[in-house]
């Protein structure tokens, strides 16, 4: 009677446990905590020549083209250089008893890729009306951390269910114990 009892509180508590509700909720509760920028929201912050002069300096190079003043900035060449290559080697006994014939093939390719890195803002009179980004990220944005506290909610859940399967166990136990 004690074990029909036991698997069926079991059962029960595995079926509507703080295991899966708790996860659930800290789900259903969820707000995203983001903190810092992203890029567009870092960028967009410069409003004139003095807010891009404190954070990037003198411009590399400067052009004016049909009333836009350009300020370019360059922030370095990248170079990915990948090489694969096959080889094989087919060694034979030579029939003859005089050594061993041996034939090799190599085959190796290379590609070069560079990408340039730059930041480039546009100004009519002393206001940045836009910018262009290559190769750079100011972003610095927090990931979202859901799947972190859904793994807490989990564990504190599994820690309530093993608290409750004890006390109810330990019980159930003392109950039908003989007198």
């Amino acid at each position: 009677m004690k074990i029909k009892i036991l698997r069926y509180l079991i059962l029960t508590l595995l079926l509507s446990s703080c295991t899966i509700y708790m996860p659930k909720r800290v789900e259903k509760n969820h707000v995203p905590d983001r903190t810092g920028k992203t890029h567009s929201e870092y960028m967009n912050q410069f409003k004139n020549k003095k807010d891009v002069l404190i954070s990037f300096g003198i411009a590399d190079k400067q052009e004016k083209i049909e009333g836009i003043e350009i300020w370019y900035y360059d922030k370095g060449t990248t170079t990915i250089s990948n090489t694969s290559g096959r080889s094989s080697a087919n060694l034979k006994d030579n029939p003859y008893g005089d050594g061993i014939n041996a034939n090799t093939n190599n085959r190796s390719t290379t590609s070069t890729t560079s990408s340039t890195s730059y930041v480039e803002f546009q100004f009519e009179e002393d206001n940045v009306i836009n910018y262009r980004t290559k190769g750079v990220n100011y972003g610095n944005v927090k990931k979202d951390t859901l799947k972190r506290k859904k793994r807490w909610a989990t564990f504190h859940g599994i820690l309530i269910d093993y608290a409750i399967l004890i006390v109810v166990s330990t019980t159930i136990m003392a109950i039908t114990a003989p007198q």
